[in-house]
């Protein structure tokens, strides 16, 4: 997998222009005293290299090309791809890529993304229209682990504008990649949760709105899920349980669970659903739900409900003894009022 990710100028201003700028000033523009032997242009930029904890590297043409003005920009693209070579590394970036120095000086645009022509030539397009620009390129170290990296790359150009060369300073976000990719892999591994669940499962806040459903919600309720998600659930909540749920929310607020909440929820067609609940808070302010239908069940404890009561009545006013024992063990389980 390879990604990148170029950004504008207006994003970012560049680092390396102004009074503090990290770059040394290489060539004075106002005359000053001559420097000691020891701090020499050369001298400044080896200095300037070491201190830095980033890799950078720089890259020079072989002939200045003017970008701007060039008409036919692919074979100006192509030119820059080949001719630019790496000329000056410091030891944080061999120290990024586990390599030598020999393994960088001479390398072109090319070299250093191996098998990827197009993908070098998106990011020097990019770069060459902005004169500056930040990439993210997945790539690999001289003993073959991948590794991250985050790259900040400034044209150079001389006196007419035209470019001699870039400076990169680029950083290993390996390690922050590498949790990115695992957050992503978690949400990936909660959503396929969320959506193969048969139960109905929701994440709510305690001021009592539904922050997301899964699409078992739409099969019981008969709504769309945009149509829950941000609403109010007492909205959907039958008039006669409202009063025991907000009590349920104030036990959640108080950092309590609830197991087995009972409430009826109102359907599309106006008909309730009775839905049982299982729930229990997060830090955040958030409540975190599973729960399932039960309509069903109600319906059948109703109907037993009232069979019981038909024959109890039937029972209570007829003449005969009527009783039930549980055999062999001769234990009385019923016996009519007319005994």
């Amino acid at each position: 997998m390879t990604e990148s990710r170029g950004v504008g100028p207006e994003d970012h201003p560049n680092p390396y222009e102004g009074p503090e700028s990290p770059l040394p000033a290489l060539s004075p523009s106002s005359p000053g005293p001559e420097l000691p032997g020891w701090l020499t242009a050369e001298r400044q930029l080896a200095c300037f290299l070491d201190q830095r904890m980033e890799g950078c590297f720089f890259l020079a043409m072989d002939q200045p090309l003017d970008w701007r003005n060039t008409r036919d920009r692919n074979a100006a693209l192509e030119r820059v791809a080949r001719e630019l070579r790496v000329v000056k590394v410091n030891q944080a970036l061999l120290d990024q890529y586990r390599a030598e120095e020999g393994d960088y000086l001479g390398s072109t645009p090319f070299d250093l993304l191996p098998g990827r022509p197009d993908e070098v030539r998106e990011l020097l397009r990019n770069h060459l229209d902005r004169g500056r620009s930040r990439a993210v390129t997945r790539e690999t170290r001289r003993d073959g682990q991948p590794v991250w990296i985050e790259g900040e790359y400034v044209s150079l150009e001389n006196e007419e504008g035209h470019l001699i060369g870039l400076f990169v300073m680029q950083r290993d976000i390996t390690e922050n990649k590498s949790m990115e990719v695992a957050r992503r892999e978690a949400l990936d591994q909660l959503d396929g949760f969320f959506t193969s669940s048969l139960d109905l499962l929701c994440i709510a806040d305690l001021e009592g709105r539904f922050l997301r459903l899964n699409p078992e919600w739409s099969r019981v309720l008969g709504y769309h899920l945009d149509e829950l998600q941000g609403a109010r659930f007492l909205d959907f909540v039958h008039p006669d349980d409202v009063e025991r749920t907000l009590a349920s929310m104030e036990r959640l607020e108080l950092g309590e669970s609830l197991i087995s909440f009972e409430n009826r929820y109102r359907r599309q067609d106006g008909s309730y659903a009775w839905i049982e609940w299982r729930s229990t808070p997060r830090h955040g302010g958030l409540v975190y739900a599973a729960a399932r239908e039960i309509s069903d069940r109600k319906e059948q404890e109703r109907a037993l409900r009232d069979a019981e009561s038909r024959w109890s009545g039937i029972l209570h006013n007829i003449s005969d003894i009527v009783w039930s024992m549980v055999w062999p063990s001769g234990e009385l389980q019923y016996l009519s009022p007319a005994a």
